[in-house]
């Protein structure tokens, strides 16, 4: 059994927005409507396809339609399955962000002929729906977008999980086993946890993004093969602030085709190119004055490079400040880049993560990242990717972690180790406790564990400041296999445990 760990302490938040809104109809299902497709086709602009728990055996289509389709009891137990028929969910009739699905889990689906061979889990064609919430998982398409695809719009896509979809049937296509987008306008990617998927052979494991005006922020990309992030490989510009690329395979953690852009405030390590050759972080195909990389941690742990830089212009450079440039077994830049260690701010250093063995890159107190960046950068957020002021101590730190002795949210231990147990059996369990040292109440939207593991909480849907709940998780093996570690995954207003 193999199992992948979300690194720890380090996950955006993932809020299942359920709400429903004060106004239009709302349409059950299937207590009104026996399936979600017929209910969106009960439906009119303004209205809620609310649907009740179950599994669904359904391809949806929105046809253009602005209305709210969401679950009432989440992505855990609501599941859309496409049977491997086409994509599950179709967006191609000019939806705009007022079109939303949220609260599902989308399985199964297949980008066919049809569908221009992406998209099969969500494909999104000229649109700009909002896709907030959901479990987009185990899906496949030929050529891109295994996850998600968009072809041109401007969709909003944020605070999904979005695991193990595969290239199926073929061979090629430009990537994004995750996300694919291209010819696109003003995307948001934010606060998406997308790990474990694949696509070798467009570059892009987890994204392959081409657009204009692109905005990537605070996702975590983890543990995808073919790398973690393919941007501009077709044209476009992007931003990409405050994102945790780490442990991607067979490809860098970001390839940085020759596009501008703005890189700010972003943790890259752990990655592998493979026998790609190059660097194994960071590895850019041009820089000049049109890109901008700031206050970022690059930070290889093996025997690559951690940037090189293709074409780079030193007569008219890029503005490249305030980097933590760092690889345990070999020199920290290529020989495509000029070594920049001790100008601007640049510094070439072992940032002294918490834990590497649990993928903790929260920063320890002697950390040289710590004070090192420049305030000035732009699009920085005003608090760092576990919901701590972006600023402490006057000067802001490098990467996606601000260091704090005490942070918002912490937990009695950030990992369970369980001896052996027999398939189908429950442990004994081993409880935590999780204490909010926060000025404000947190809200909780979802408690959940993977399929090995369950759960029992007492922390209600809010902990108050200084208060402290229990979390008691026991081991229930669904198959053999080795030794595996619960780990405990913390956000910054809302608590979700998944183990791959």
């Amino acid at each position: 059994m193999f199992i992948r760990r979300i690194p720890s302490a380090l996950l955006p938040s993932l809020l299942l927005l359920l709400s429903l809104p004060a106004w239009g109809t709302v349409i059950h299902v299937p207590a009104q409507q026996p399936t979600i497709q017929a209910g969106i086709n009960a439906a009119s602009n303004g209205d809620t396809v609310l649907v009740s728990a179950g599994t669904y055996y359904d391809n949806i289509n929105f046809s253009g339609k602005a209305i709210t389709v969401t679950s009432a009891s989440g992505p855990a137990v609501t599941i859309i399955n496409g049977q491997q028929l086409g994509p599950v969910v179709t967006f191609q009739t000019n939806e705009g962000l007022t079109s939303v699905l949220s609260g599902f889990t989308i399985t199964n689906g297949y980008g066919n002929f049809n569908a221009g061979y992406e998209g099969g889990g969500i494909l999104m064609n000229g649109a700009s729906p909002t896709i907030q919430g959901n479990v987009i998982t185990s899906n496949g398409a030929c050529a891109e977008g295994m996850g998600l695809a968009a072809n041109g719009g401007g969709p909003l896509i944020q605070n999904n999980i979005i695991p193990n979809n595969l290239p199926t049937g073929c061979d090629g296509g430009p990537g994004g086993g995750g996300i694919y987008v291209e010819g696109a306008t003003n995307v948001q990617i934010i606060g998406n946890i997308v790990v474990d998927n694949q696509d070798y052979y467009g570059g892009g494991g987890g994204m392959a993004v081409s657009g204009t005006g692109t905005v990537i922020s605070n996702n975590v990309i983890s543990g995808n093969q073919g790398g973690g992030i393919a941007f501009g490989s077709n044209g476009g510009d992007g931003i990409l602030v405050q994102n945790l690329i780490t442990n991607n395979t067979y490809g860098a953690g970001l390839s940085w085709y020759e596009e501008p852009g703005v890189l700010v405030s972003n943790t890259i390590t752990g990655n592998s190119s493979s026998g790609y050759g190059g660097a194994s972080e960071v590895a850019a195909g041009n820089m000049d004055n049109l890109l901008t990389m700031q206050n970022n941690l690059s930070i290889a742990d093996g025997d690559s490079p951690a940037l090189s830089c293709g074409n780079y212009n030193s007569s008219d450079p890029p503005v490249f400040t305030n980097r933590d440039v760092f690889s345990a077994g070999a020199s920290a830049y290529d020989p495509s880049c000029p070594t920049l260690t001790g100008v601007n701010g640049n510094i070439t250093a072992d940032p002294l993560f918490v834990a590497l063995l649990s993928d903790n890159y929260l920063l320890q107190s002697a950390s040289p990242a710590i004070n090192a960046g420049i305030n000035s950068a732009p699009d920085e957020p005003k608090t760092d990717f576990v919901g701590d002021a972006r600023i402490i101590g006057g000067t802001i730190d490098i990467g996606v972690d601000e260091y704090t002795k005490k942070p918002v949210l912490d937990v009695s231990s950030y990992s369970l180790e369980y001896g052996q147990q027999a398939v189908g059996t429950s442990s004994a369990p081993q409880v935590l406790t999780l204490t909010n040292n926060g000025i404000k109440p947190v809200l909780f939207n979802l408690v959940a564990t993977g399929s090995s593991f369950s759960q029992t909480n007492n922390c209600g849907s809010s902990l108050g400041v200084r208060a402290s709940c229990q979390i008691s998780v026991n081991f229930v093996p669904i198959g053999g296999g080795q030794l595996v570690s619960w780990e405990f995954s913390r956000m910054r207003r809302s608590i979700r445990k998944r183990c791959f």
